[in-house]
């Protein structure tokens, strides 16, 4: 076999390798004696590499299933959405990285200086946002420790079965 990648070429070679003994794939090839090439497949000691699990070093981040960028800019249209509106709908998954980005800027919010301002405007890019969240949310939140979002899960949605979730900013 000239290519040991499972790329496009490799696994058309495979196939001509499969046609050539008269098989096909998915039969049980146990019971046919077989080259190297094919054996190395059927190999239990080659079985693991299917299979291999690894740790989960540095990967604290939910990316969501989106690039930097576009994660970014929906979270923070999504903490937006969240301080102006008090209460959004969405997936679970969402609401727990909403709650990641947003909690830290509340914290902030809490000390109205011109620095924590621009930190906070940073990440949100919406003056009313800010002017909302340094206002009112802050002063409503300033004597707890944390935990000023609260995600209540709400079901399954119809269209692809999400778990939806109801996210709030605690009073």
């Amino acid at each position: 076999m000239k290519f040991r990648n499972f790329g496009k070429k490799s696994l058309t070679e495979l196939d001509e390798l499969v046609m050539v003994k008269g098989l096909t794939f998915g039969m049980d090839l146990t019971k046919y004696k077989l080259d190297k090439v094919n054996s190395y497949f059927l190999d239990k000691r080659n079985s693991h590499k299917k299979f291999e699990l690894t740790m989960r070093h540095g990967k604290k981040i939910n990316h969501l299933s989106r690039k930097t960028a576009h994660r970014k800019s929906m979270l923070s249209n999504m903490a937006c959405s969240l301080i102006e509106h008090k209460r959004i709908n969405t997936t679970v998954a969402k609401a727990k990285a909403l709650r990641q980005f947003v909690e830290p800027l509340v914290t902030k919010s809490k000390e109205d200086s011109t620095h924590n301002r621009r930190i906070v405007f940073r990440n949100l890019k919406s003056k009313d946002a800010v002017s909302e969240l340094f206002r009112n949310v802050a002063v409503k939140v300033g004597d707890r420790p944390g935990g000023y979002v609260r995600i209540i899960k709400l079901g399954n949605r119809l269209g692809d079965n999400a778990d939806m979730a109801m996210v709030e900013a605690v009073d």
